[in-house]
């Protein structure tokens, strides 16, 4: 005689597999993908000074966000740009506080989940400056590729690449840039104190290609940018 544990499993087995509902309703659970979600504060390219002071050092800001038309679940991830320290805070509602280092700039976005679905969506990016006691200069806000697009694909027929990029900073008073590219990880100097933002005619062949911008406002201050990546196959 068959134990009783077993009898059940083969009967609850046998049930999934006539009941194609079943099938079809777990594929369209898995398959659906959520919606992407519009920024509202802070504001991108701006200085947050709404926050709550903690202490000389901290300050608490409540990130916005638009609510999405599909999902139901947020992930805020937020990067410190002076330090490259990332943190993820997962919420359920379209606002959320969170403790800030004060005189700091912030990269932030919110990725949207739906329960069920192995699909995820991300929001555009934005940039912010948490106000601080003194702050009289801003450092420029690391620079973000136009083009190529980050882990773009070229035909092995490409024979040149034009690297365009956009910086802005709080101040007004960008001076330079230092751009770094190469076929390897982590870049080399490539052009030196360029004024504008591009540079045309960069030849290239087949292989993988890597690039960098360090922008310099006029007190020297510098930012550095992500490593930005194409392909030329």
């Amino acid at each position: 005689m068959k134990p009783l544990p077993f009898l059940l499993g083969l009967a609850i087995l046998v049930l999934w597999s006539c009941d194609p509902d079943l099938d079809v309703a777990l594929d369209l659970s898995s398959g659906i993908e959520p919606s992407a979600v519009s920024l509202i504060f802070p504001e991108d390219v701006s200085e947050c000074t709404t926050g709550v002071s903690l202490s000389d050092t901290e300050s608490e800001v409540i990130f916005e966000w638009s609510e999405a038309a599909v999902g139901d679940g947020y992930i805020l991830t937020l990067i410190n740009l002076n330090n490259s320290d990332i943190q993820t805070f997962e919420s359920e509602t379209e606002s959320l506080p969170v403790v800030l280092q004060k005189a700091t700039p912030y990269r932030w976005l919110i990725t949207t989940t739906l329960t069920g679905s192995r699909e995820i969506s991300e929001s555009e990016v934005f940039v912010f400056f948490n106000a601080g006691p003194g702050s009289t200069s801003f450092i420029p806000f690391p620079a973000r590729n136009i083009a190529p697009g980050n882990g773009q694909a070229f035909p092995a027929t490409q024979e040149a690449v034009n690297l365009i990029w956009e910086s802005s900073d709080l101040d007004n008073d960008i001076l330079e840039y230092d751009v770094y590219f190469a076929n390897v990880n982590p870049p080399t100097l490539f052009s030196a104190n360029v004024a504008d933002s591009q540079i045309t005619g960069v030849p290239v062949t087949t292989g993988t290609y890597y690039w960098q911008i360090i922008t310099r406002d006029q007190r020297g201050n510098e930012s550095t940018s992500e490593v930005f990546r194409f392909t030329v196959n």
